[in-house]
């Protein structure tokens, strides 16, 4: 069966809001990567103090430099996504939505850097009815309320802030009901 793959970028509500958010994701981004890198750091530091005795000048000059590009490794490591294309992606039984952020909210610890849904356990794509989404999964800083949606699955819900919403909403309700008549003839021929 051919595989169709239907792209919507994320909206943002104009270019302004779209720098705001990004340039907001960026420093959210290296900040954590500088929580972790200062964790290296202190690992590193207490690995070196220990090796210092065991192993010569020129090794442990090698060693330093090789410390240093993991840590440039470990801040790129988060850093480089807040500059990738936020998207959501429908194909045939599958919506993946490619947010490149993380929430380190306590709540939300299951959601992870991208989500991938599937179109058959879906039970609703609606918008939301107010806007008091404070502490909600939102993967933008700056929301554009005309645009976004929300996914429920029996267990979870995901919002994504789709560019011509209306249609997002239109395209993923025919996939599910394709997956529901899909469901309706397997069970009916067994």
């Amino acid at each position: 069966m051919n595989q169709e793959i239907k792209t919507y970028n994320f909206s943002y509500g104009g270019t302004f809001k779209k720098f705001i958010s990004k340039t907001i994701s960026f420093i959210y981004n290296a900040l954590i990567g500088t929580f972790f890198l200062i964790i290296f750091a202190f690992v590193i530091a207490e690995m070196n103090y220990l090796l210092r005795d065991l192993i010569n000048n020129t090794t442990m000059n090698v060693l330093n430099r090789i410390e240093v590009y993991l840590g440039i490794v470990i801040l790129s490591i988060f850093i480089i996504p807040s500059f990738f294309p936020q998207k959501v992606e429908i194909s045939n039984d599958l919506i993946k939505i490619r947010r490149h952020c993380l929430f380190l909210s306590v709540f939300m610890i299951s959601r992870g850097f991208n989500d991938s849904i599937l179109i058959s356990q879906i039970t609703e794509v609606c918008r939301p009815k107010n806007k008091d989404k404070f502490f909600e999964p939102i993967p933008v800083n700056i929301i554009d309320w005309d645009n976004i949606v929300i996914i429920r699955t029996k267990y979870k819900y995901y919002y994504a802030p789709v560019e011509d919403s209306e249609k997002f909403i239109r395209k993923v309700n025919e996939r599910v009901d394709l997956a529901i008549q899909k469901k309706n003839s397997n069970i009916k021929e067994q």
